[in-house]
């Protein structure tokens, strides 16, 4: 099982996000898809999910409430990423589903252990989101 350690500040990265590749692309791909808001992209509003949008309302008021609107995100970016895809793609590019393992709530933010299969395995990744 791949693990991938998630990194927001580009500037401290040892390698750029251009040059991704592997299970890596599929994460950034992943992560565009669950985190940017839907209506907020002028030539393409039904891209992204609304999850972000909850996570920010107050209306996530504990875990169970939480899994639910990951899961009803999860759907909309199975359905944005596998439009994407084709065979031609290596399997670990190649999005299955994915799972919200565990959930950290903090004061201002909450960490999302979030696990990927894609069509080789499974990738595991901690996504900190600030929901201030």
């Amino acid at each position: 099982m791949a693990s991938i350690d998630l990194n927001l500040w580009p500037t401290l990265s040892k390698t750029p996000l251009s040059q991704c590749e592997g299970s890596t692309v599929l994460v950034q791909r992943y992560l565009l898809e669950l985190l940017t808001e839907k209506d907020t992209i002028v030539y393409n509003p039904d891209r992204g999910t609304d999850f972000l949008t909850e996570l920010r309302s107050g209306s996530i008021t504990n875990e169970t409430v939480l899994h639910g609107a990951f899961t009803l995100a999860e759907s909309d970016v199975r359905t944005i990423l596998n439009e994407e895809e084709d065979d031609t793609m290596p399997d670990n590019e190649r999005y299955v589903s994915s799972t919200l393992k565990e959930i950290s709530l903090n004061s201002g933010f909450v960490v999302l252990a979030i696990s990927i299969v894609t069509k080789a395995g499974p990738i595991n990744i901690n996504v900190p989101v600030n929901i201030g």
